[in-house]
């Protein structure tokens, strides 16, 4: 799970934050086992996704220009391309909150990914 700075740094949730603890409550692990902060994010460089055979779960809102320099980022089109998994984006939900955020946090992430395996499977 992560959110984009910029278009060569994200925060990676993991370990301490309130979208793992989400998850994990449905039975599902992150992928991200590098150390996390105080409130359970690494910032990184894109670079450090690479090699992780997991989903991306981008979480909105992408700083302004983010979305179209990813389009002509090299290694972001490689790694959404090549993972066995389709990148996912879900809408904002505050990571600093408390359980109405988490609850929010996997309603949205249940609806995202249902609705993404819908479209995969008829073909959209």
């Amino acid at each position: 799970m992560v959110q984009f700075m910029d278009a060569n740094h994200l925060r990676v949730f993991g370990d301490n934050s309130l979208y793992k603890t989400a998850v994990n409550e449905l039975g599902i692990e992150s992928a991200w086992q590098g150390t996390t902060n105080q409130w359970g994010f690494s910032l990184v460089g894109i670079n450090e996704l690479v090699g992780i055979d997991a989903q991306i779960v981008v979480i909105e809102p992408l700083p302004i220009g983010t979305e179209s320099a990813l389009e002509h980022n090299e290694l972001w089109q490689f790694m959404s391309k090549e993972s066995s998994y389709p990148v996912l984006r879900m809408p904002a939900v505050w990571s600093f909150g408390a359980l109405s955020s988490a609850t929010r946090f996997a309603d949205l992430f249940v609806r995202a990914r249902s609705s993404h395996l819908v479209a995969k499977n008829s073909g959209e």
